[in-house]
């Protein structure tokens, strides 16, 4: 779908709705497009969303056709990944999954004018929910992620115990694993225990594995948490959750956006090899190549796919192209153009 076409007729409709029934809608209607056979050509007709071959790279030993991604901070892509599959991405992570379904406090509501979505808490997935959705879609063009979530309130054993095996359950169809951020009350000994199995575990199927911060986390408690679970064998780190907002709310967007810039500079000055994946803060092409050239090596997209619109990965992936294939000459986001009266 053109971003012309969404700002000016899907997202006026799709913004009338609850933020939560819009998202159910659009992705039902992703999901039924994706899943017809000629849903694949309808999308790169609409689209041309295919990155070119000059933005491939690997991370963490996994090959990706474009830096760009979309992440699971918004639960449900999983209804839709034969679409979003399609989107010009390299990945799409799922999740965040767990043994049993767990709902948030409220549902998401959208802050248009500021440019944000609000969360109020982790919605998780059923593994077994998750599983049979995979087994019925066909093997998508890009790199599938799974999160790995655990039931609230569980301790850092426990819960290794639980992701321990939901990572068995996924491995055959996820190429990497994510995990969401620790709990502030688990020790960093449990922890480093807690990433130790993962990594044990996820070397069995050869699977890379990152681990979750909070942008907005303190520096000496995201470089404890980054340092002990890279030193228990992590491929990487993924900041992702956003910023904190009020009453214990999350914010994903442009209020993310300067917590997770600075997340990156941090996290990158001090391991200068590891992956990074920043999530949960792109809202334009401008906001994808500055936390690139910060120290990201993948962006994830989320509440950007619904502010801004679907062609927002197009979008990135052009604008990196451009400064690709001409790295002396300044860029001029405001004028250049990527679809009909859209301009990034």
């Amino acid at each position: 779908m053109p971003d012309w076409s969404y700002q000016t007729l899907f997202r006026p409709l799709l913004f009338r709705l609850p933020a939560q029934q819009a998202r159910s809608l659009t992705l039902r209607a992703l999901g039924l497009l994706g899943a017809h056979e000629l849903g694949p050509r309808i999308i790169a007709l609409m689209g041309h969303t295919q990155p070119p071959a000059s933005l491939a790279r690997t991370v963490a030993g996994v090959p990706l056709a474009t830096p760009v991604g979309i992440g699971a901070d918004l639960p449900g892509n999983d209804v839709a990944l034969a679409a979003f599959a399609r989107f010009g991405v390299g990945l799409v992570e799922l999740g965040p999954v767990a043994q049993q379904d767990w709902a948030a406090a409220a549902p998401p509501e959208r802050q248009a004018a500021a440019g944000s979505i609000v969360l109020y808490g982790d919605s998780l997935l059923a593994a077994e929910t998750l599983v049979q959705r995979l087994a019925a879609c066909t093997v998508p063009p890009t790199q599938v992620a799974v999160r790995l979530g655990h039931m609230p309130g569980a301790s850092a054993e426990a819960a290794a115990a639980e992701r321990v095996l939901l990572l068995g359950q996924l491995a055959p169809w996820a190429r990497l694993f994510t995990l969401t951020p620790p709990p502030p009350d688990w020790s960093l000994a449990g922890w480093q225990t807690h990433v130790a199995s993962l990594v044990q575990a996820a070397a069995a199927w050869q699977r890379p594995l990152l681990v979750g911060v909070a942008a907005d986390d303190g520096p000496a408690r995201m470089e404890q948490v980054v340092r002990v679970a890279l030193e228990a064998g992590a491929a990487g780190v993924l900041i992702c959750g956003g910023a904190a907002g009020a009453a214990g709310s999350r914010l994903l967007g442009r209020p993310a956006y300067t917590a997770t810039l600075n997340a990156v500079r941090r996290l990158r000055a001090t391991w200068p090899t590891t992956a990074l994946v920043a999530a949960g803060a792109t809202h334009e092409p401008a906001d994808g190549l500055a936390l690139l050239a910060a120290g990201a090596d993948v962006l994830q997209l989320d509440a950007g796919l619904v502010l801004s619109g679907p062609g927002l990965p197009k979008r990135i992936n052009e604008a990196l192209r451009f400064q690709l294939e001409t790295p002396q000459q300044p860029m001029q986001p405001r004028t250049w153009r990527s679809w009909p009266g859209t301009s990034w």
